[in-house]
């Protein structure tokens, strides 16, 4: 049987179109495909750089202010204290007893939310607990008021200075006067009721006596509190009000080989004297510094010392060779 032109025509046509066709749908699914990989290559990238960019930039903590530190502790107990009252040194440490002058065993405060909380003591018999109030006063959130009701008629206020706050730790000096008219003066550290061990103060840096040598101008004195004889002294270099001591002269040198000196001024002409000094710890946090007042020694016994380019901070006590009483004080300077 022949086959008909027309039709074998119209057969090819369709088969030419088809093909056609099929080349375009095939050009067509490569380029999908190129872009798809394209795409997902492109996915990668940009998902190696996120990545890359978080480990950079991890997600920050979110940062505790001091308040919610203090109250989310069940208590803080008292670690360490050296207070002075008339002419009378205590001490109290709860890890190394051998000085110790007083039992502060059960001596903890709890600060709740909303300035409120609790002071609790007892050396015999029940623990007495007493209400708190409490909030800090300046921005830096480095000065504190503190009430202690004892009874209607008995509140004692401490004012508290150099503050610090940390997860494990407390620490802050405090004046205040008690129902006897008694001005004290303490340096205290306090720790979580749930630390087991005692929790030292971070060591100053290896190069502290180059910290404190390299200054040839030596440390002016920038403020300092004291208590000798039921009387507080107060400085603050620059304050027009406050002062009850003149010290606007008062630097010490300290030289690499353990010597320098102190001046001071009170009236007159400036008076300076040569001192020695040396760090009684490894972790140069005490420190002792004699000045030799014309055959007079006087030996300035220093702990919680902090050593830093710009500061230099500590607290000491020692005995007035003139009248044989004890004198504690709280000092920062800077160069």
């Amino acid at each position: 049987m022949l086959l008909n032109p027309t039709l074998l025509y119209i057969s090819a046509l369709k088969r030419y179109r088809l093909s056609i066709s099929c080349k375009e749908y095939m050009k067509t699914l490569q380029m999908k495909t190129i872009h798809f990989f394209k795409l997902a290559f492109l996915s990668i990238i940009l998902l190696s750089i996120i990545s890359s960019c978080e480990k950079d930039n991890p997600v920050e903590e979110e940062v505790k202010t001091k308040e919610s530190i203090l109250t989310s502790k069940n208590g803080w107990k008292l670690d360490e204290i050296r207070f002075l009252i008339d002419i009378n040194l205590h001490y109290y440490h709860r890890y190394n007893r051998t000085n110790n002058t007083d039992n502060s065993d059960n001596d903890v405060i709890i600060f709740k939310d909303g300035g409120t909380g609790t002071y609790s003591f007892g050396t015999s018999g029940a623990i007495q607990t007493y209400p708190i109030t409490w909030s800090f006063t300046n921005a830096e959130k480095t000065k504190m008021v503190m009430a202690i009701t004892f009874t209607p008629a008995i509140t004692y206020t401490f004012y508290c200075n150099d503050v610090e706050v940390a997860e494990n730790m407390l620490f802050m000096n405090a004046y205040y006067t008690d129902q006897n008219g008694k001005n004290i003066f303490q340096i205290v550290r306090r720790t979580p009721v749930t630390e087991t061990v005692p929790i030292n103060q971070p060591a100053n840096p290896s190069n502290s006596e180059q910290l404190l040598s390299q200054k040839t101008a030596g440390w002016k004195l920038n403020t300092i509190r004291s208590l000798t004889e039921n009387v507080f002294s107060f400085y603050q270099r620059g304050a027009t009000s406050g002062n009850t001591i003149n010290s606007d002269d008062d630097v010490m040198i300290f030289n690499s080989n353990g010597s320098g000196s102190y001046s001071f001024r009170t009236t007159g002409a400036i008076q300076t004297y040569p001192i020695t000094w040396t760090f009684k710890n490894s972790d140069k946090t005490k420190m002792e510094i004699t000045i030799n007042f014309a055959g007079t020694l006087l030996t300035l016994y220093c702990n919680d010392v902090e050593i830093t380019n710009t500061d230099f901070f500590l607290n000491a006590y020692y005995i007035n060779p003139g009248t044989g009483k004890y004198i504690l004080q709280v000092a920062r300077r800077a160069p």
